[in-house]
């Protein structure tokens, strides 16, 4: 009897190379909905500011295309998490809408501090899986024991590289999706290491 392959994939990555995974994802996120598939979810950007110690961080909301800041502004010596509820709040409700009424893949642009304590998009990710639509999430390296807690043995992960991500959405796509798009310059990491558990389909 032949093994489904798992729907559910968390993109490992270390601390510093966030932005990299963000684009990653974003361009993931485009080639998809270029394809015309009905995606759900966030990918984010972060705008360097000069009088400030942290990033602004602007959270695509893939169902609808809005763009919503996540991050408050706490002040220029502000340090740690600045994440806005009220916003997470609001594009988890719209990720949830967009689920009910259907769609082709998910992506999730972090699974952090919130999902590892339980809330964020912890609910959306297992009803994804639950519902057996493909999901991409990214996971720091430090947050990989919580994600594999909550993950357990219905995800598969992979390093940011777009090859092996792109090998992973085959057959578990619709055929319009098997469009040609590479990766942009800089992503793919051909050497990557961080605590193993095989990705297998």
């Amino acid at each position: 009897m032949a093994i489904e392959p798992r729907t559910l994939l968390a993109i490992v990555y270390e601390a510093g190379t966030g932005a990299d995974t963000d684009r990653l994802l974003t361009h993931i996120a485009n080639g998809m909905q270029d394809t015309g598939l009905r995606l759900a979810g966030t990918v984010q950007r972060a705008f360097e500011r000069a009088d400030r110690c942290a990033c602004d961080m602007v959270v695509r909301d893939l169902s609808t295309n809005e763009e919503l800041k996540i991050s408050e502004d706490r002040g220029a010596n502000a340090r740690g998490c600045r994440l806005d509820p009220r916003m997470l709040e609001a594009l988890v409700g719209s990720t949830e809408v967009a689920l009910e009424r259907g769609v082709d893949l998910v992506i999730i642009n972090k699974f952090g501090k919130q999902e590892a304590l339980g809330s964020g998009f912890r609910d959306i990710i297992a009803k994804a899986q639950a519902d057996g639509i493909p999901t991409i999430v990214a996971v720091n390296l430090a947050y990989l024991d919580s994600w594999r807690s909550f993950a357990a043995e219905f995800a598969d992960e992979l390093p940011p590289d777009m090859e092996e991500v792109r090998n992973w959405l085959a057959g578990r796509l619709p055929w319009q999706a098997q469009s040609s798009w590479c990766a942009p310059d800089g992503v793919a990491a051909d050497q990557y290491s961080y605590p193993s558990r095989n990705s297998r389909t």
